[in-house]
């Protein structure tokens, strides 16, 4: 049942599976049988609630990544590896780094952590900001939370890398961004996520549902969408991948700001 304000505070009577949309013009919260607090719109978009000021900060681990500077700074972790080295690009919204492709065709670009930051297991939310380069034309972009530091190839077809992420490949006519789960046997890809322009700013966020075995993915807030074949497994261990690649000789750019992981 969902939340119903009384003199004495607000209340959830039961954790339920999803109530129904509301009405127009409102919404509601609840508790799922994962134990987290989640709100609904009035279009029925679901989001999860409780990994941020409903949580209390000792329930959720969590580390960062961000922009500093001409550097990717780890926050709980270790200052990531980039290649090449990113340049200072804030914009008016934010700070970011530039990370820019050579003009040899299949040049990868981006950064990656250690690959033992979090497992499926602890149910992680990965949220990150970044930026499109002027031109997403003969690009591949993957965002996410992966086993390995895939290669060129790899971005659009992970293979034996294992996670789950959010990828835009022209090479594979790509709608827009797209949801991704391997499981290092196999590949799964969500429908568009949302269309990609050029210059444009995106959150891009992952949320895994360890006991069901689902993967949500959203872009911008927006509905998500989900996944539950070819997940890694349970205990694998998965580290933080932003990369791009060009797949023609040409400049590509990416721009960083920052990732947050909050995990149990």
């Amino acid at each position: 049942m969902p939340a119903r304000v009384k003199s004495t505070g607000l209340t959830v009577d039961k954790q339920v599976s999803s109530p129904p949309t509301p009405a127009t013009g409102e919404a509601v919260i609840y508790v799922k049988s994962d134990g987290r607090v989640y709100s609904k719109d009035d279009t029925g978009t679901e989001r999860p609630n409780g990994t941020g000021l409903l949580a209390s900060p000792i329930d959720r681990n969590f580390w960062i990544a961000r922009a500093a500077a001409a550097i990717v700074e780890g926050v709980g972790i270790a200052n990531p590896t980039s290649a090449p080295v990113p340049t200072v690009s804030n914009d008016s919204d934010s700070t970011y780094v530039n990370y820019a492709s050579s003009v040899t065709i299949n040049s990868v670009a981006g950064f990656s952590t250690p690959f033992n930051l979090v497992r499926r297991q602890y149910n992680p939310v990965f949220e990150t900001i970044l930026r499109t380069g002027a031109d997403v034309s003969s690009i591949k972009i993957i965002v996410g939370l992966l086993s390995a530091l895939p290669l060129a190839a790899g971005i659009d077809a992970l293979g034996a890398t294992s996670g789950v992420g959010i990828r835009f490949s022209t090479a594979t006519s790509d709608a827009g961004w797209l949801g991704v789960a391997s499981s290092g046997a196999g590949q799964s890809v969500t429908g568009s996520l949302g269309a990609v322009a050029a210059s444009s700013r995106y959150l891009l966020r992952i949320r895994v549902d360890n006991t069901s075995g689902i993967a949500y993915f959203s872009v911008n807030n927006g509905a998500e969408l989900s996944l539950n074949t070819n997940l890694p497994a349970a205990a694998t261990e998965l580290g933080l991948v932003v990369r791009m690649s060009n797949t023609v000789a040409l400049n590509r750019d990416l721009k960083f700001s920052r990732s947050l992981c909050s995990f149990d």
